[in-house]
């Protein structure tokens, strides 16, 4: 059976995807599983022995993405799965087109039960809705980072705490001095390794949290690719971090997490592990989901660091 699953853009959007991508290896363990993904997002299924292969979809004109419809439609796949309502689907399957107008019931809030429904429309009977989110990760790159944390001096017995002060849109980002608060007390009290980690883009925020610091943390940030960081996460015994990339990895790879949350609503996109506690305060005006904020980011800058070091201590007593 060929199935094509046309996935999302973003990357914590495209890994509260993979859920759906269980569930179709789970229902169709000898099919030749095809990804739409975009570019941003591919190397999430490099290697990934699930995936057949992956096709990247990058922003164009109509006609372009038309070209790569129809391209796509030689492969004559048995089962088209579009989580992106987009022109594809029906390109490929005409008879999909109702499925596109269907929306979730409203009891379906976080988004990877939405996805997981809206896979439940075409393949019925999908066992457990609850089904990890699993990243693939060879040996190599688990040794890349061993490498990297023994040049930091970074035991295998030692704690590490990964710290993401970044994320995509300011608004959802937690105060410089909150993470530099948290992380000095990780290190005093606790006595663990602290690791700052994000793209390159957040090395601003990373390098205020750094200046803030008494003791010297880990900076990791920049210097890990998406299967590196997925690895290092996995190895941590926890992460603190906003509504960012990081956190959704954090939770497919079973690391609990303490997310901060401002503006973005917690219910449709928080991890949700056993472990992993959302920090958020409770204003009128949350969720707004927007991205500019009328008043001066109050719901980011009233989130007690004292919260967030408590809730932390207390998921690495109970490891």
């Amino acid at each position: 059976m060929k199935i094509l699953l046309i996935t999302l853009s973003n990357i914590g959007d495209v890994i509260l995807t993979l859920p759906v991508v269980s569930a179709i290896s789970k229902k169709f363990p000898e099919g030749q599983l095809d990804i739409l993904v975009g570019p941003r997002a591919q190397e999430i299924f490099q290697e990934d022995p699930r995936i057949n292969k992956v096709f990247i979809y990058n922003t164009g004109s109509l006609k372009e993405k038309l070209n790569l419809a129809f391209s796509l439609r030689k492969n004559n796949y048995d089962l088209v799965v579009d989580l992106r309502n987009s022109i594809f689907g029906p390109v490929l399957k005409p008879g999909s087109l109702f499925l596109a107008l269907k929306k979730p019931p409203r009891d379906r809030i976080h988004m990877k039960d939405r996805h997981l429904w809206r896979l439940e429309q075409i393949v019925p009977y999908i066992e457990d809705n609850t089904l990890g989110s699993n990243i693939y990760i060879n040996n190599s790159v688990i040794s890349e980072v061993d490498n990297m944390l023994l040049a930091h001096n970074i035991s295998t017995n030692d704690i590490i705490i990964s710290i993401s002060p970044g994320a995509k849109s300011h608004t959802k980002r937690w105060i410089a001095d909150g993470f530099a608060d948290v992380s000095g007390r990780l290190l005093d009290e606790l006595g663990t390794k602290v690791i700052l980690i994000g793209a390159e883009e957040d090395r601003e925020i990373v390098n205020a949290v750094l200046a803030k610091l008494k003791k010297s943390a880990i900076d990791l940030c920049g210097k890990t690719n998406i299967k590196q960081l997925t690895a290092l996460l996995k190895r941590s015994s926890l992460l603190i971090s906003n509504d960012s990339a990081p956190m959704h990895l954090a939770w497919a790879v079973g690391t609990p997490v303490v997310a901060i949350f401002g503006p973005t609503d917690s219910e449709k996109y928080k991890p949700t592990g056993p472990k992993d506690v959302v920090i958020k305060k409770d204003l009128d005006c949350l969720p707004c989901e927007k991205a500019l904020c009328a008043s001066n980011s109050e719901c980011m800058k009233l989130i007690d660091p004292d919260e967030v070091f408590q809730a932390a201590k207390k998921i690495l007593s109970r490891e």
